[in-house]
């Protein structure tokens, strides 16, 4: 299918990445959102301070094949740190193809590089979590991911 590369998205990349997350969306059946509002939160979050959020992307042929958002966490074991990785998402054509793979190991990489010990995240089946533990990665029984939102959100935010 040809080579994969992944960097860090930077500004000029609202498009891409914009694209993927509308792909995901549709993917996991979210409710779709008008087009100019994904790519003008991708704009601020890309170039603003306000987020903590990073955004990779994954290429073929300058074709954006896949993407991952995460932020850096504080403190995290010995202070390290830890990468919570929110999401990984690779369009339907290319997954099997070991962009997934590629992405979590650029993501690696920039933990050695930047002395953060960890990457936490969540799966949502049986297929997903096999994908990550092929590499390495284990579940940990004592971890429960858990959720604030909605009106339960908004009820303890009055309190």
């Amino acid at each position: 299918m040809g080579d994969i590369s992944v960097r860090f998205a930077v500004d000029g990349d609202e498009e891409q990445v914009a694209e993927m997350i509308d792909a995901m969306d549709d993917y996991y059946r979210d409710d779709p959102k008008p087009v100019d509002l994904t790519r003008s939160a991708v704009k601020e979050w890309l170039c603003s301070d306000r987020t903590d959020t990073r955004f990779v992307l994954a290429f073929s042929g300058g074709e954006a094949v896949g993407f991952a958002c995460f932020a850096v966490l504080h403190p995290g074991n010995a202070l390290a740190g830890l990468i919570f990785l929110k999401d990984l998402f690779v369009v339907e054509d290319w997954r099997g193809a070991g962009v997934g793979k590629e992405i979590v190991r650029f993501l690696a990489g920039f933990c050695q590089r930047e002395g953060i010990g960890r990457i936490d995240w969540s799966v949502e089946n049986d297929r997903s979590q096999r994908f990550y533990e092929a590499f390495g990665a284990k579940v940990l029984p004592q971890k429960r991911f858990m959720r604030l939102d909605g009106d339960a959100l908004t009820s303890l935010a009055k309190k």
